[in-house]
């Protein structure tokens, strides 16, 4: 990319662009340099890009074509502390994207324990195979969280779910309780402090879409850790 004749690399250090820009590319460009430096040690492809216009509208159509997209609950000019609720952005991609979507705190906990929503729908399941292999590798309890009747046939599926991950090597078990799903999991987060929730990131609705004031709206917002939502 090129503008006013120079590279981005350069105009992180001319005058014909103000200040104030000229901090912002250094700052981006530090951001960039430290973080494909981070990949190259994980052993991860790092390709580098800037684009213009509108924040969401330009991650919601760069997010078409990947397997997953990663978030800061907030921007850079969140008050801080923060540890729930969601930025403009951040929101925004909540409701519109259609591809795989983590949500991040500002405060960063190595993954140990890690809650499954059950619901019994696709997206859940989708949600669960996401974090398997990381589960694997990485020697992560699981908790498949499910709020339902301890004899229903969802319960059945979440208990099975669970021995499932155990027999293929993965700690994991299941945590019933009859209620509503997200008041499950926030209690299921205070007895196992999990470091990451994975949910399946649709609701049951004609829009397919994760609507703010439903519950699990309240549930990704609410959350002091990341979320793992699967669209």
């Amino acid at each position: 990319m090129v503008a006013l004749g120079e590279s981005p690399d350069t105009l992180a250090y001319s005058s014909k662009v103000p200040e104030a820009e000229q901090f912002a590319r250094r700052a981006v460009n530090d951001w960039f340099a430290s973080t494909e430096g981070l990949c190259e040690q994980a052993g991860l492809c790092f390709t580098r890009g800037i684009d213009v216009g509108e924040p969401a509208e330009r991650l919601l159509w760069n997010a078409m074509t990947a397997r997953l997209c990663v978030m800061g609950a907030h921007g850079a000019n969140a008050p801080t502390p923060v540890r729930t609720g969601l930025g403009r952005t951040t929101a925004a991609l909540l409701r519109g994207c259609v591809k795989p979507l983590l949500i991040t705190r500002e405060t960063y906990k190595p993954i140990h324990k890690v809650i499954v929503g059950w619901d019994g729908h696709p997206d859940a399941a989708h949600a669960a195979e996401m974090i398997f292999g990381p589960a694997q590798q990485g020697n992560w309890q699981v908790y498949v969280v499910s709020g339902a009747e301890t004899t229903s046939p969802l319960a059945q599926s979440c208990t099975y779910l669970a021995e499932a991950m155990a027999r293929e090597g993965v700690d994991a078990q299941a945590f019933i309780e009859p209620g509503n799903a997200p008041d499950i999991i926030f209690r299921a987060m205070e007895k196992f402090d999990a470091d990451l929730v994975a949910i399946g990131g649709r609701q049951k609705s004609t829009t397919h879409r994760l609507m703010r004031g439903g519950a699990w709206w309240d549930l990704v917002e609410q959350l002091p850790v990341p979320v793992l939502l699967y669209r």
